[in-house]
C-alpha cells in the first residue's frame, strides 16, 4: 500500500487517481480512511464505479454534526445477463382489475406453489379442491395450478395422478390448460399411453397462447409421437413448429433435427468516431480509455456501465460492438439482452459474447462459454451463497480436488475470481467428470453432474424411470434448477457452436434420441453416437 501511494505521487496523468484512492480507502486492513477523505473523494468522483461503496462507508464514518457526503450519481447499469428467465409459472392473478379479492387469490396460489416446492403435491391438491379456495380462482387460474400439480406428480413418479390432474385441468379450461397438457403428456408418454400423450402434445403445439418455449416443447414431443407411429409428414410439421422458437432448448434441437441453416447473423453494428468522441468527452470515458491501455478490462467495463444510462440511444447498438472488442463480455450480454427486450430485435453477437481472456482451451470452447454464460453471466467476480466463485462458479472444494491444492479451501480462494485461473480449473473439472464411467461422455450426464453433483446424478439415474431416453431423463430430474440448467446450457452450446462455425455431432445424436458419447476436448471427436429411438 505504501509503495502504491508513492507511485501515485509520481503520476503525471492523474486520470486514474480516483481508482487508486478508492483502492486505498476501501482496503480492509492496510488503510483506515477518514470521513474527510471519503467526503472529498465523493465530491470529485461521484460518477465513479466505486462511488456507492465509498458513500456507504462515508455515511458510517460521518461525524454527528458534519454535512452529509455527496451522493453517488444514478444510472449505473447493474446486473449480468437476462433480468428474468423464462418460466412456465405465470403470476396469479395476472391483474387485480375486476377481482373480488386479488390478495386472497394471490395467497391461495402462493400456498399451492409452496406445497409443490416442498414436495407435497397432495397438500397442494387439498388446497385447490377446497371450494372455499376455488371460488377465488378463475377457470384459467385453476387450470394452470392443476397443471402445476400434475407436473409435480410427474416429477415424483406418480404418473397416474399426474394424468388425472391433467384431465381435470383440461376439463376446467381446455384452451388454457397449457401446463396440464405438458405435464399430462409427459406422464402419459412415460406410462406407455403414447396415443393420449400425442393428443396432449398436439393440443399444446397448436395453442398459440402458450409460452413460446412451452409450445416449442409440446411440438417437439408431438413430433416424437408422430415418429413413433410412423407418420413422418405430421412429424415434420410439428418439428417445424418447434423450430420457430430459437431461444429455447427444444427450438434449437428441432432446428438441428431439421438440418436448418443456422446463419443467424452474429455481427453487430460498428462504432464510429462520434461514439469515441462522446466517450472521450466524459470523465468516466477518459478513465475507461486509460484503464484499457493498462489492461484493466473489468474496471473499464464498470466505467462504461456508469455511462450507459446517459448514452444516447442512437449509440447503444454500436456500443455493443465496442464492449466485445474490449473484453467486456458481461456488459455485452447484459446490455444486449436489455436492448433486445426493448427493441424487439435480437443482438446474438452480444447476447452470446465470446470473451477475450488469455486462456488455453483443453475443453471444447463452445462448451466452456455455454457453461460460463449460464453460471455467471460472464461476471468474473460472481459468488454464490454456496461459495462457488468466478466465471464457471467453481467451489473451493472442487478447485482443491482438481488441482490437489488445499490452498483453494482457504488462503488461495480469491484466485477463483481470476478469470484465466477459473477457466483453467473449470476445464480440468469437466475433464475429470468426463472420465467418470457415470458420465459416459454424454452432454446430458455431464451437465447434470456439473450442476447437481455426481452423487445426485447417480441417485437420479437409479431412481428415475427415464427409459434410456435423454429427453425423458431431462424432464424427469427432480431438481428444477438442474432441469433448466441442462436445457439452458445446451441451448447456449448450440448457439456458440453456430457462432464459431463448428459442427454439432452431440446435438445431432441428442435430436435422434441418443445420449451419444463424445470427447469434448478442444478438438471434439465422436466416441459413439449411435442413434436411439
Amino acid at each position: 500500500m505504501k509503495q502504491a501511494i508513492r507511485e501515485m505521487g509520481r503520476l503525471e496523468d492523474r486520470i486514474l487517481t480516483g481508482h487508486l484512492l478508492s483502492q486505498r480507502y476501501l482496503h480492509p486492513t492496510a488503510w483506515r480512511s477518514s470521513y474527510s477523505e471519503l467526503s472529498s473523494w465523493l465530491k470529485r468522483y461521484n460518477d465513479h464505479p466505486d462511488a456507492s461503496r465509498i458513500y456507504w462507508l462515508a455515511k458510517k464514518r460521518k461525524p454527528k454534526n458534519a454535512a452529509g457526503p455527496t451522493a453517488p450519481k444514478s444510472g449505473y447499469l447493474n446486473g449480468f445477463g437476462l433480468s428474468t428467465g423464462n418460466s412456465y409459472r405465470p403470476r396469479i392473478p395476472v391483474s387485480s382489475a375486476g377481482r373480488a379479492s386479488p390478495r386472497k387469490t394471490r395467497s391461495i396460489a402462493r400456498e399451492i406453489r409452496r406445497a409443490i416446492r416442498r414436495g407435497w403435491p397432495s397438500g397442494a391438491l387439498k388446497l385447490i379442491d377446497d371450494n372455499s379456495n376455488r371460488r377465488y380462482l378463475t377457470n384459467w387460474e385453476e387450470s394452470q395450478l392443476r397443471g402445476e400439480i400434475a407436473h409435480a406428480y410427474f416429477i415424483f413418479g406418480v404418473d397416474s395422478k399426474a394424468v388425472r390432474q391433467a384431465r381435470y385441468a383440461l376439463g376446467v379450461s381446455r384452451d388454457e390448460a397449457v401446463m396440464g397438457s405438458w405435464a399430462g403428456g409427459l406422464a402419459a408418454w412415460r406410462s406407455g399411453d403414447i396415443e393420449f400423450a400425442g393428443a396432449l402434445f398436439r393440443d399444446l403445439a397448436e395453442n398459440e397462447t402458450a409460452f413460446p418455449a412451452l409450445r416449442s416443447a409440446g411440438a417437439f414431443w408431438a413430433h416424437r409421437v408422430e415418429m413413433r407411429f410412423g407418420r413422418p409428414k405430421e412429424a415434420m410439421r410439428y418439428l417445424q413448429i418447434a423450430a420457430k422458437d430459437l431461444d429455447s432448448f427444444y427450438g434449437v434441437i428441432a432446428r438441428v433435427a431439421l438440418g436448418q441453416d443456422f446463419d443467424l447473423g452474429f455481427e453487430l453494428p460498428a462504432y464510429d468516431s462520434d461514439f469515441l468522441d462522446w466517450l472521450s468527452s466524459r470523465p468516466g470515458g477518459q478513465r475507461l480509455f486509460a484503464l484499457l491501455q493498462i489492461g484493466r478490462y473489468n474496471d473499464a467495463e464498470r466505467e462504461l456501465r456508469y455511462l450507459w444510462g446517459e448514452m444516447p440511444d442512437s449509440m447503444k447498438e454500436a456500443a455493443l460492438r465496442f464492449t466485445l472488442d474490449n473484453g467486456m463480455a458481461g456488459l455485452a450480454y447484459r446490455a444486449g439482452s436489455l436492448l433486445a427486450k426493448n427493441s424487439g430485435r435480437t443482438f446474438l453477437g452480444a447476447i452470446y459474447p465470446i470473451p477475450l481472456y488469455d486462456v488455453e482451451f483443453t475443453v471444447d470452447q463452445a462448451l466452456v462459454w455455454a457453461i460460463s454464460r449460464q453460471e455467471s453471466g460472464f461476471n468474473p467476480r460472481a459468488k454464490s451463497r454456496a461459495r462457488a466463485a468466478g466465471l464457471m462458479q467453481i467451489m473451493p472444494s472442487t478447485a482443491s480436488f482438481v488441482t490437489k491444492d488445499r490452498g483453494y479451501r482457504g488462503s488461495q480462494r480469491h484466485l477463483l475470481l481470476n478469470p484465466e485461473r477459473n477457466l483453467e480449473i473449470g476445464q480440468a473439472y469437466i475433464r475429470s467428470l468426463l472420465d467418470e464411467p457415470l458420465i459416459d461422455r454424454s452432454i446430458v450426464h455431464l451437465l447434470a453432474a456439473y450442476n447437481g453433483g455426481p452423487g445426485n446424478l447417480r441417485k437420479w439415474l437409479r431412481k428415475v424411470d427415464y427409459q434410456d431416453d435423454p429427453f425423458l431423463l431431462i424432464e424427469s430430474i427432480p431438481a428444477r434448477e438442474t432441469r433448466h440448467y441442462i436445457k439452458n446450457v445446451i441451448t447456449n452450446f448450440a448457439l456458440y457452436r453456430m457462432q464459431l462455425g463448428d459442427p454439432s455431432p452431440e446435438l445431432l445424436a441428442l435430436a435422434s434420441g441418443s445420449f451419444g458419447r463424445f470427447d469434448f476436448t478442444a478438438t471434439d471427436t465422436v466416441v459413439d453416437s449411435a442413434d436411439g429411438s
